[in-house]
């Protein structure tokens, strides 16, 4: 009988307290809605995504741009023109109406480079490394950013290096390819990409330095026909992106309004031209000369 009471007790009190509003009941789970239907294999995956990729060769685009570069979050605002030709030559400049350029930023597979005007106009280049990185000296990394636009042709050899594999993600509905090299004594992983299960649109991109660490983090939108006319035939590419480069605090975002495959006679040859010998800033920093380094 002792036993009983001491079981009923509790229970009594318990919804007096209840009533007396003292205890709050816990809050219904939302719960993702998983989605359990089909899914591709990873070699049609990619070959789906080529589909579309392989029919763009370069890229043309401007829009408008927001900003806050290293660890003081400097904020700057303007125009952007990104153009770029497969498969890692980029180039885009940053300018602002009444002050001028801004930044202008590139690779064409000898050097990257990023010119930042300030207080002391300066510019960093170097030579292509083959795992992501990026340097808190930097605003941003040019050598990265070619790899976010996620308009590469993907090699449909499973086994070629960079080797590809893919996870299926339910709660986002979508495949989480990535990308492994070996070096000296392991493998490391240089990219991941999300695309959508349903459309194969890009949604998250990350690139990796070799030590596991996140050096680029883009979150892409807005994905739609390259033409300004909406041909709904023409090839599909993001133009939203917001990046993130974890480092150094950096954060880019841009949205292209304009995004064709040229633009007058760019890209050319010209658009990714870069010689070491004829920078004209006042300060050079040439991250291949080990005395950069600090």
């Amino acid at each position: 009988m002792k036993l009983r009471a001491a079981i009923i007790l509790p229970a009594i009190v318990l919804a007096a307290i209840t009533l007396a509003g003292c205890v709050k009941p816990p809050p219904a789970i939302t719960r993702p809605t998983l989605y359990t239907g089909p899914t591709d294999a990873l070699d049609v995956v990619l070959a789906n995504i080529n589909a579309n990729n392989a029919r763009i060769t370069t890229i043309a685009g401007s829009g408008r741009f927001e900003a806050w570069f290293g660890k003081e979050q400097q904020f700057v605002n303007g125009d952007i023109t990104v153009v770029h030709t497969k498969p890692d030559k980029l180039a885009l400049w940053l300018k602002k109406a009444g002050a001028g350029e801004l930044l202008n930023a590139g690779a064409n597979g000898v050097h990257w480079w990023l010119v930042a005007r300030g207080e002391v106009d300066t510019t960093y280049y170097g030579t292509p490394t083959r795992a992501a990185s990026a340097d808190p000296r930097l605003p941003i990394s040019p050598e990265l950013i070619a790899d976010v636009l996620a308009v590469a042709t993907l090699n449909l050899d499973l086994l070629a290096q960079p080797v590809p594999t893919m996870r299926f993600n339910p709660d986002y509905d979508c495949y989480m390819l990535t990308w492994h090299v070996p070096i000296t004594d392991r493998w490391v992983t240089l990219r991941e990409v999300w695309y959508d299960r349903a459309t194969l649109k890009p949604k998250i991109v990350w690139l990796f330095d070799r030590d596991g660490r996140v050096a680029l983090r883009a979150k892409l939108g807005d994905v739609r026909p390259m033409d300004v006319s909406n041909d709904a035939t023409a090839p599909t590419v993001a133009r939203s992106f917001d990046l993130f480069f974890p480092e150094n605090g950096s954060r880019l975002t841009f949205s292209l309004d304009e995004l064709r495959a040229t633009r007058g006679r760019a890209p050319n040859e010209q658009s990714y031209r870069f010689d070491p010998a004829r920078v004209r800033t006042a300060k050079v920093v040439n991250f291949d000369d080990p005395s950069a380094a600090n």
